[in-house]
């Protein structure tokens, strides 16, 4: 059976500009500019998963009070 994973994100949008945080290969080398956000935890709320990837990829705290948008496809 395939896994499935989870992505909880957060798009801070400010004057008009898009905050990203750099996303590193395995090995270390950069390879691209990303929205912050990662996997949710089995049993973890999208608001507090987004809010935790924020806070790890970030070091600052973010308050979600809803979801822009969901997004399925498997």
């Amino acid at each position: 059976m395939a896994n499935i994973r989870v992505r909880a994100c957060v798009a801070v949008i400010q004057e008009g500009k898009i905050l990203l945080v750099p996303h590193y290969h395995i090995n270390g080398e950069w390879t691209r500019w990303y929205i912050p956000g990662g996997g949710v935890e089995f049993g973890e709320r999208l608001q507090d998963a987004a809010t935790r990837e924020f806070f790890e990829e970030t070091g600052l705290h973010v308050h979600i009070d809803n979801l822009l948008d969901v997004s399925e496809g498997i």
